[in-house]
């Protein structure tokens, strides 16, 4: 099974591109582009802090099941499993 968590995706689209050719037994082939196309930003009130931590104590059981099953854990979520972010 392949796992691809999006935000490692943003950060090396090349190699992400490549592990899932890979991962289909396909041949590596370029693409004209990997850019975004459609991507928007998002501004996060203050007033969210409160529902983002208790999403983050809602699903830390989960999160740390699923990294057991991936055998790793995913960096780029950390900023979201700390306390005051």
């Amino acid at each position: 099974m392949l796992v691809v968590v999006m935000e490692e995706w943003m950060e090396n689209e090349s190699q992400a591109y490549r592990d899932i050719l890979r991962f289909l037994e396909l041949e590596i082939v370029a693409p004209k582009s990997l850019a975004a196309k459609h991507q928007r930003t998002y501004h996060h009130d203050e007033e969210l802090s409160g529902v983002i931590g208790q999403l983050r104590d809602f699903y830390r059981q989960s999160n740390e099941d699923l990294f057991q099953l991936l055998g790793r854990e995913v960096p780029a979520w950390e900023k979201f499993s700390s306390p005051g972010n």
